[in-house]
């Protein structure tokens, strides 16, 4: 599996290693991630994965997390670039 944000995601959400990370916690983490990214509201991303919120929450939580830090890292390398 690939080292992408959706397998950071769930690799720290769920605390495992990237390697050690199923499909199925991968696509749960893209779904969080891009529920992130779109504003969606933790209960509706509930509803459609049949998940607890709190799992949700623990999911977007990170999302948010690894999103700011990528963020910064580009900011900060567009700043020392210009």
């Amino acid at each position: 599996m690939t080292n992408d944000i959706h397998t950071m995601t769930a690799s720290k959400a769920f605390k495992i290693s990237p390697d050690k990370v199923t499909e199925e916690q991968r696509r749960l983490a893209k779904i969080a991630n891009f529920g992130a990214v779109y504003n969606q509201l933790n209960c509706d991303i509930a509803k459609t994965l049949g998940v607890s919120e709190s799992k949700v929450q623990k999911l977007y939580a990170t999302s948010i997390s690894i999103m700011e830090n990528k963020r910064w890292v580009i900011l900060r390398n567009l700043i020392q670039v210009g």
